[in-house]
């Protein structure tokens, strides 16, 4: 599982919190606020070409 830090905005008190994003390699992103520890999973699509590039 791939871990990095951003900043992300949040509905927690601060404006613009530090967020832990975990990336499972399953297409779902989870995002971790690091002020008030709520998570929002994030689906994110990945394009997979065959071997023709279509």
């Amino acid at each position: 599982m791939v871990k990095q830090k951003v900043r992300y905005s949040c509905k927690c008190s601060r404006v613009d919190p530090e967020h832990t994003i975990e990336d499972g390699g399953d297409g779902w992103t989870r995002y971790v606020c690091s002020s008030c520890g709520k998570v929002k999973f994030v689906w994110i699509g990945r394009v997979v070409k065959d071997s023709e590039g279509k």
